[in-house]
């Protein structure tokens, strides 16, 4: 499992650099990047509340 979302992650990553190299793209993508670093930032969150949780 930690496995894939590492792959996604690095795919993720991948694209979001080449999608950076286009300036027409940069600003856009920017503002939509933070609000979906915070998303990620709360299911990070809460999946690893339940891995802790799970391991107990």
């Amino acid at each position: 499992m930690i496995r894939r979302q590492l792959q996604q992650k690095m795919l993720a990553w991948e694209s979001r650099q080449l999608l950076l190299e286009r300036p027409a793209v940069q600003k856009s993508f920017i503002e939509e990047n933070s609000i979906q670093d915070k998303v990620v930032a709360k299911i990070k969150r809460s999946l690893s509340v339940r891995a802790l949780v799970g391991a107990i």
